[in-house]
């Protein structure tokens, strides 16, 4: 059966391997997987992707839901083509920053997995038009992801978000995309500090245009503080 699935899949350039007990990845998978552009890999027993992944360099679709992948390889930084990634209902905490060379990704699905963290990296993908986060271990979403002007669909629910607030999570897109603005480029304060010279008087009463000190020094060393 698999056999002719392989065939198929050959001709076709799309591959279902659905709900068949993997445990690894057959292959044979890679020895069709330059002449792939869908790869469903969904229902198995699948705890890691091998680094072979990244010899599927046509693909456009890779669906891996509902296994147990703890990770991600670093290989799929090689699926340039790659448009739909699907890696919900696993067990990931983390997302390979290499997802960010993805660039012609437009949908990530990575919702009901166990992210405790989004890479600031992921603002690197300009086609990126869907982003499914929702229950996950969320706290915070990198203020970097408001680069991204192509984002159409940004689902976060079932996380314990403190940034941005929960007020403003459930508030929609715009909301958030503004509240990341705010704090990925605050702006500049208009009460700096202003530095007015005067000249020394000498002894004569006048002033002297030898020297010059800011009315802001004192006898003792300054020191700049960071607003955090």
């Amino acid at each position: 059966a698999l056999t002719r699935t392989l065939e198929d899949g050959k001709r076709t350039g799309k591959l279902d391997l659905t709900s068949l007990v993997l445990q690894t990845i057959p292959n044979q998978v890679f020895v069709v997987g330059a002449q792939i552009t869908e790869l469903t890999l969904s229902r198995n027993q699948l705890t890691q992707l091998p680094s072979q992944i990244g010899l599927c360099v046509r693909l456009r679709v890779l669906v891996v839901s509902w296994n147990s992948l703890t990770n991600l390889p670093h290989e799929l930084c090689r699926l340039h083509a790659l448009e739909r990634f699907d890696a919900s209902f696993n067990q990931l905490t983390d997302l390979t920053s290499c997802l960010s060379k993805c660039v012609a990704l437009r949908e990530l699905k990575v919702n009901d997995n166990k992210l405790v963290r989004i890479s600031a990296e992921l603002c690197k993908l300009s086609n990126l038009q869907h982003l499914h986060l929702q229950y996950n271990q969320l706290s915070a979403l990198p203020p970097s992801l408001c680069e991204i002007g192509s984002l159409r669909t940004l689902e976060l629910a079932g996380n314990p978000w403190l940034s941005p607030p929960i007020g403003i999570i459930y508030a929609g897109l715009s909301d958030i995309m503004n509240y990341l603005r705010s704090i990925h480029d605050p702006p500049q304060s208009v009460a700096a500090e202003s530095s007015i010279f005067l000249p020394p008087v000498n002894a004569n009463g006048h002033a002297s245009t030898h020297s010059a000190v800011s009315s802001s020094s004192s006898s003792s060393p300054s020191h700049a503080v960071q607003s955090s």
